[in-house]
């Protein structure tokens, strides 16, 4: 949901998937010029629900979201589920509650980490900003987990920074069937270290039941 983010975030993560997952990025409505900005949070995981049935055309479909992300990714897992078409699974990457202190503490780090790798996203534009203020209205609330969903959560083996008191910094969720700590820090899991993250992910799936 940043500015910066898109499909494009996962092309290290798909290409080590490459003839054994069919991978597809899921847009955000309102991300591109001109395009109209969703009125609810209905409206925007109708729209994306909508996508993803289509696309998948009856196939089983496993979700995938990481960081802010990844509230959006269970957030539409619950709608699917809703609507009568429950995914076969959903992957959470380094989630964190919004209200999570160390959103804060690491406020700095996150920043920079999406600056620092500007070259590898979009631009930045005044609409993109916009929709990334009006999703933060949207969704930036604290998760209720689902436990009808089976869900892997993924956390990062290295933080962004060792936290101040000495507390556990990795991700939590509540309604993770499975955790694996996989190489790299928030950002890193998913670049440089894209390629073990995926396979962690083609494991899990295959260990789902069918």
């Amino acid at each position: 949901m940043t500015a910066g983010g898109g499909p494009h975030e996962f092309a290290r993560l798909a290409a080590p998937l490459r003839g054994a997952r069919r991978v597809a990025a899921v847009p955000v409505l309102g991300y591109g010029r001109g395009e109209l900005l969703p009125a609810t949070p209905e409206v925007a995981l109708d729209w994306q629900a909508q996508g993803v049935l289509a696309h998948a055309a009856g196939t089983p479909v496993v979700l995938f979201g990481h960081s802010g992300g990844a509230l959006l990714a269970h957030r539409l897992a619950v709608r699917l589920t809703e609507l009568g078409f429950p995914p076969a699974g959903l992957v959470l990457a380094d989630v964190y509650a919004p209200d999570d202190p160390l959103m804060a503490e690491w406020n700095r780090e996150l920043s920079e980490g999406v600056f620092d790798r500007v070259e590898q996203f979009v631009a930045m534009d005044d609409s993109r900003l916009t929709a990334m203020a009006w999703y933060g209205g949207l969704f930036w609330t604290n998760p209720e987990p689902d436990t009808r969903i089976p869900t892997l959560l993924l956390r990062a083996s290295q933080p962004l920074r060792e936290p101040a008191d000495g507390r556990d910094w990795r991700s939590t969720w509540k309604a993770a069937r499975d955790v694996v700590d996989v190489p790299g820090d928030h950002f890193t899991m998913m670049a440089e270290h894209g390629g073990t993250t995926a396979r962690a992910v083609h494991r899990w799936i295959g260990e789902l039941p069918r």
